[in-house]
């Protein structure tokens, strides 16, 4: 189900607070790309709520950082969640929510099912290095296959190295606790929009 021009402007117009307003959209945005199917279907789904965001409510991303549902803040709060078994985390560099349903249904078939499917922030400029930096680690070249450092800000208890093969994706990585990070050439960027704000991509 995707959403219509007239819900954007009632998510993103509305009398919510900003948070919530963010909350909103980022839902609409995960929906809409789990049942895409066909290319550049979510090209277009992303059309009405980026030229509102650009032009009627350019105010929301001032506050972006501060009121959006950020990666960074999801996996600090994952990492330090109690939890009975283990954890990792596996980042790839350069996908979209374009790439979303591919994730999951590939996940599916090994047998992996996802307990949330949830689409988050990134940082401000979508860099990798801004990333990285938001984790503690002073560069993207840092999150290269379980390199995780000891300034990263969310390794607070006992780590455990983990092993993964990009050349392998039938491969299941088990550990304890883990970083696994698989680095491909950047290819998010930063797109201006109007009052030199970034704009929405998929």
């Amino acid at each position: 189900m995707t959403t219509s021009n007239a819900e954007w402007i009632d998510i993103i117009l509305g009398k919510a607070d900003a948070a919530t307003k963010w909350q909103k959209i980022f839902d609409a945005l995960r929906d809409a790309a789990l049942v895409s199917s066909k290319l550049g279907a979510l090209d277009r789904v992303t059309v009405a709520p980026d030229q509102l965001l650009a032009n009627s409510a350019w105010n929301l991303w001032d506050g972006f950082l501060h009121h959006a549902p950020l990666a960074i803040n999801e996996l600090k709060k994952f990492w330090v969640a109690p939890k009975a078994s283990g954890r990792a985390i596996l980042i790839l560099d350069g996908l979209s929510l374009r790439e979303l349903p591919i994730i999951v249904n590939a996940a599916k078939e090994r047998g992996i099912i996802p307990v949330r499917v949830e689409a988050r922030g990134s940082q401000l400029p979508t860099e990798t290095d801004r990333f990285a930096e938001a984790l503690g680690i002073s560069s993207r070249s840092k999150l290269r296959n379980n390199q995780a450092p000891a300034t990263f800000h969310s390794w607070q208890r006992s780590k455990r190295r983990c092993t993964f093969s990009a050349h392998h994706a039938d491969q299941t990585p088990t550990c304890r606790r883990g970083l696994l990070g698989i680095h491909r050439p950047a290819q998010t960027r930063t797109q201006p929009g109007h009052y030199g704000r970034p704009r929405l991509r998929s």
